[in-house]
């Protein structure tokens, strides 16, 4: 399954019962993308307990908070599911950077995430299990 907007793509993989996010661009307000949560209800409902999430965020600029409130729900949800790790694929700007590690944090995903600088890195390290 894949879902693609202007600032985001979604793809499951349910054979490695993987999701893989891609954002990118300025998201300046939560409504520029009105259906994000229901995109990203759709791509997780695939999800057995124990997926895992690859997020490449390198082309993400700096959003404002609202949006980050909005990517932090998505992850708390995924919290709920059953997410068990989280690779991310840090953004080239050092302040886009800090932004999504806020979201990490606020919705409690922090201690399941492991940044990286590559998405081979990242894939093995959520192949390891």
């Amino acid at each position: 399954m894949r879902i693609q907007s202007k600032h985001y793509l979604f793809e499951w993989n349910d054979r490695k019962n993987r999701a893989f996010v891609k954002i990118f661009g300025f998201w300046e307000k939560p409504e520029d993308e009105p259906a994000f949560i229901t995109d990203w209800e759709a791509i997780i409902s695939r999800a057995r307990k124990g997926f895992a999430l690859l997020i490449d965020a390198r082309e993400f600029l700096t959003p404002p908070q609202k949006v980050l409130k909005l990517i932090s729900e998505v992850q708390r949800m995924s919290i709920e599911i059953g997410v068990a790790k989280r690779a991310e694929i840090v953004p080239e700007s050092f302040i886009s950077s800090l932004a999504t590690q806020y979201a990490a944090k606020e919705s409690g995903m922090w201690n399941l995430t492991r940044q990286f600088s590559s998405r081979e890195e990242a894939e093995k390290w959520l192949d390891e299990g």
